[in-house]
Formats: C-alpha cells, structure tokens, sequence
C-alpha cells in the first residue's frame, strides 16, 4: 500500500473512500457486503489477537467471548460515525482515536478484504485502487453534509429507485440513525444535533432529489 503524504490527526474527522479496480462490482451480493460490514466492526479495535478468517474458526462461545472482552477491554483506535457500502466502492466518516490508526485500519480491512474475495474467486492481485483517499472534515456544517452525502449514495446511485428504500438499505449505517437496528457507529456524534430521528430522517429526504440530479450530470460528464 502506498504511503500517505499528509498524515492523519488524532481527535479529527475524515471522509475515507476507495473504489475497486476497473469498478468492478467486488461488493456485489449479500455475503460480500455482510463481509466487510464485519471487518469494520472487527479491526476499529487495535492489536487483535486474531486475524478475521482465524477468528471465524474458532468456536462460536469461544469467539463470542472474545469479541465481548475485546469491545469491552479494548478502545477502538477508529471511531466509525457513518459508512456506506456501495456494489465497487465504499465511504466512511470517521474520527482517528488513536496515532495512524485509520492508516492501520484501512490496511487491516482492504488486505482482509481482499484476501477473502481472491479466494472466492480464484484471483490474484490488487483489488482496490491503491491506498485509500482521504478528506479532513473542517467544519461542523461539512460533517453533517458529509452524513446525508454517504446515507444518500445508494439512492443517488440508483441502487435503490425510491427513497423509501433507502431507509431500509442494509448496507449503509442509515438503519443506526433511524433507530432500526444497534450498531458500531457513534451515532450521537451527528444525532445529537437533531430533535429526534425523524428530522435527521427529514434533513435527508430535503437533499436527495438534488443529490440524484448531480451524480447524473457527473456521468454525462464522465462519458
């Protein structure tokens, strides 16, 4: 993995991305996003007795006890605050906790990730784009635009036709925010701002007709 230029800060918020090779679908099918969600949760914690494959190994007591005693006994390096897993690329904010953590992060997931998928599919080589891209968030109203910018994707993408369907896709952190089901992000980072649930719900649904418009213009562009 290259090396990054600028390094990351401790107690910042960053916007991190990477899309696959050729934009293949690589996370294409319920096994494969369920996969990497998985390995989110697993590596935001440091200095893990076990890789993720030698983990799910393991007994299913003896792997449950040790997942509890590490969320319990040992600080997440990561703090995940929202993620999105689209079908070729992926989009997290997230707080560095801890020195180079995202960096160690990053690498734990992409390599693990990779390993599994070239396994699957009998493949050899790189399967994202290099390193992962960074964007430091500055400012509080670019951290909430940055939420709805992910929560949106998969309906701007047209992964889903209806924005009912957004609030029921499986593969982003939206069902965290909307109270539908218990996660690993920290919610309360963005959550806080808001009355309740429905008008963060709201602050979504107020951008996504516009968010759509842009990301097809930016393919006309592209084409």
């Amino acid at each position: 993995m290259a090396r990054r230029n600028t390094p990351l800060v401790n107690g910042s918020f960053y916007h991190i991305y990477n899309r696959s090779i050729d934009l293949k679908p690589i996370f294409a099918g319920k096994p494969n996003l369920k996969r990497f969600i998985a390995l989110l949760d697993y590596y935001r914690f440091p200095d893990s007795l076990f890789s993720f494959s030698r983990l799910n190994g393991l007994p299913k007591d003896e792997r449950k006890n040790y997942l509890d005693k590490l969320s319990k006994n040992t600080p997440p390096s990561v703090e995940i605050v929202c993620f999105c897993i689209m079908p070729n690329h992926f989009h997290l904010l997230a707080k560095q906790r801890q020195s180079k953590g995202i960096s160690v992060f990053l690498g734990n997931i992409q390599n693990a990730y990779t390993r599994y998928h070239n396994l699957k599919h009998q493949r050899v080589g790189p399967l994202l784009q290099g390193t992962f891209k960074s964007v430091l968030i500055e400012t509080e109203e670019q951290l909430f635009h940055l939420s709805r910018y992910i929560h949106l994707n998969p309906y701007s993408g047209r992964i889903v036709e209806k924005i009912e369907k957004l609030f029921s896709y499986p593969y982003s952190s939206l069902p965290q925010y909307l109270g539908k089901e218990i996660g690993f992000c920290q919610t309360k980072t963005l959550l806080s701002h808001f009355k309740n649930k429905k008008e963060y719900r709201n602050f979504l649904i107020s951008y996504a007709k516009e968010q759509r418009a842009l990301q097809k213009i930016k393919h006309l562009l592209l084409e």
